[in-house]
């Protein structure tokens, strides 16, 4: 595709045909996010489905709405309903209001740990506080459209800064897990949005959408995603019995909460324990420490071998800083899943790309938010549905939530606690 090097200015962007879409797109994929992330198989909805519909919806409310001019009482201020044809800087902007619904609510693992996990209330005012304020920590710092360079850089950082938080906050309040998730999550949130916001600018910039726009479209974005992220999350936690709570939840029951298990795991690591006792000179984990030295001259070898064979043209393309991100995901997902993202990764971004170059750029994105529209859309549906008569899952082999190893959650160090059927330890 080329970008156009001229503007038109008279393209209007921020329309009621925008503000719908991008408010309903964005509430959607927000609650669908959220939904699915308290269950066992986890499913993430992008923005590219948005990108996709949008363009038809758009152009049929420009088919269908009246030019009625619409006037707001006591302000000087009116708008169309039909501005015109559905243009270019409309759907940018709709799906950038939309993308604020994929990210995720960090802010909302807190609340969930706290409810679910330690089983203590919190006032619904100071949860809704707490997710905005995490989302909008940015909002009064300028961003330079510059810095997008270094967006792929930061990304691949941002576990570094996560566990960087974590062991700050562990040295200096140890034995407070509620300050180190606390801590931790206005840390990481700040990161995050910072990528988002250089993504959505760079984008602008290409498209040509005035700055003030963009501003507008992520801040009500934001604030919308935020409502909907928490109002699921505080929606589930009240209504489905004995949420996240594996040892009492009904068996097959998909609500086992993974990604929450660990962000409890880690407000006990570096909140309860503390980062001196678990890691600390004296600690049992202590060589683990070493691994810090792994990551930082790991990338070096690769630029070295890279310099000393150049013919090797297969060595540059080793990341390291993506295969340690990539490992972050291992508490959350299984063996299968790496399985199934390789043999997907390597059959339609090589194979098919490779051999069947002009299917793969008509077809290739189209079928990923196809596929990843339907399967939600059905999920939703069996939980309204099926949940009903409490059938919580089908009875196959890909429904296992474990890797068929029972010794998996047995410990390995002596005298530590025996759970019932794991072996005794000699």
């Amino acid at each position: 595709m080329t970008m156009l090097t001229t503007d038109d200015p008279s393209q209007p962007c921020l329309t009621i045909r925008t503000w719908i879409l991008g408010a309903v797109s964005c509430v959607l994929l927000s609650f669908v996010n959220q939904f699915f992330n308290y269950r066992t198989n986890q499913i993430s909805v992008n923005s590219i489905f948005v990108q996709i519909l949008a363009l038809p919806v758009g152009r049929w409310m420009a088919r269908v709405l009246p030019p009625t001019i619409i006037r707001i009482p006591l302000l000087d201020w009116s708008f169309s309903l039909n501005p015109g044809p559905f243009n270019m800087k409309e759907h940018v902007v709709t799906v950038i209001i939309a993308n604020s619904g994929t990210g995720g609510i960090y802010a909302v693992h807190i609340i969930t740990i706290l409810k679910a996990f330690y089983h203590r209330g919190i006032n619904v005012m100071a949860a809704i506080l707490l997710t905005q304020t995490t989302q909008k920590i940015l909002g009064g710092f300028p961003l330079h459209v510059v810095a997008w360079h270094f967006s792929s850089s930061i990304f691949v950082q941002m576990p570094g800064i996560n566990i960087l938080t974590e062991i700050v906050i562990g040295y200096i309040m140890p034995g407070n897990p509620l300050a180190s998730v606390v801590f931790k999550t206005y840390g990481c949130t700040s990161m995050g949005q910072a990528i988002n916001f250089l993504s959505d600018f760079k984008l602008g910039h290409y498209m040509k959408i005035p700055p003030r726009s963009m501003f507008i479209a992520q801040l009500a974005g934001s604030v919308i995603a935020n409502a909907s992220y928490f109002g699921t999350a505080w929606w589930l936690l009240s209504d489905v019995p004995h949420i996240c709570e594996t040892n009492l939840l009904p068996k097959g029951s998909p609500w086992t909460c993974p990604s929450d298990t660990v962000f409890f795991s880690s407000s006990v690591i570096w909140g309860v324990v503390g980062p001196r006792r678990m890691f600390g000179p004296d600690s049992i984990y202590s060589g683990l420490n070493y691994f810090f030295l792994l990551g930082l001259f790991a990338p070096a070898t690769v630029y070295l071998f890279h310099r000393l064979f150049l013919e090797k043209k297969w060595i540059r393309l080793i990341n390291f800083p993506v295969i340690f991100a990539a490992a972050g995901y291992i508490p959350l997902v299984k063996t299968v899943n790496f399985n199934c993202w390789f043999i997907v990764g390597f059959v339609f971004n090589y194979w098919v790309l490779k051999h069947h170059k002009q299917w793969w750029g008509r077809y290739a994105y189209v079928l990923s938010a196809a596929l990843d529209a339907d399967t939600s859309f059905m999920a939703v549906i069996a939980f309204f549905t099926l949940g009903n008569y409490n059938i919580n899952s089908v009875n196959w082999w890909g429904g296992v939530t474990d890797d068929y190893c029972q010794l998996a959650k047995c410990p390995t160090e002596l005298g530590a606690y025996i759970p019932k059927g794991c072996p005794e330890l000699q």
